[in-house]
C-alpha cells in the first residue's frame, strides 16, 4: 500500500453489504414472520451474537412479550418457551431498556470499564 492510499477494512464492507441486503429484503417482503426472522438472523450475525429477538410491550399488562427470534433460537424449544413467558417492565434488563432507551442500562450484562482513579 502506498502513502495516501485509502485502506478499506473487508469486514466492514461485508457488514455494510449485509445491511444493504437487509434493507432490500425489508422493502420487498410482505410476510411479517419470515421478514422478522431474516432481520433477527442478520442482527445476530452483525453483532456476533448467539441470538437476537424482538420484544413488544403489551400496554394492558405492562409486560413484554417475545415476538421474533433468529432462526437458531426459533428452531429449538427456546423460542417456543420464551413466547409463553411474559417479561415484566420493572425489574428486567429488557424493561429497563424500554424505560431508558439504552442498551447499556444494566452493568450486570454490560460491565463498563473500571472507574478511573487519580
Amino acid at each position: 500500500m502506498t502513502f495516501g492510499q485509502n485502506f478499506i477494512d473487508p469486514s466492514r464492507v461485508q457488514k455494510l453489504n449485509r445491511l444493504v441486503e437487509v434493507s432490500l429484503v425489508m422493502n420487498s417482503t410482505l410476510e411479517l414472520e419470515p421478514l422478522l426472522r431474516f432481520i433477527m438472523d442478520a442482527a445476530a450475525e452483525l453483532t456476533d451474537s448467539h441470538s437476537a429477538s424482538i420484544l413488544l410491550v403489551d400496554p394492558k399488562t405492562k409486560e413484554l412479550h417475545f415476538m421474533a427470534f433468529n432462526s437458531e433460537s426459533e428452531s429449538d424449544s427456546v423460542g417456543t418457551t420464551l413466547r409463553r413467558i411474559p417479561v415484566p417492565l420493572k425489574g428486567s434488563v429488557a424493561g429497563a431498556v424500554v424505560a431508558g432507551g439504552s442498551s447499556d442500562c444494566d452493568q450486570r450484562c454490560h460491565p463498563g470499564p473500571a472507574p478511573l482513579t487519580a
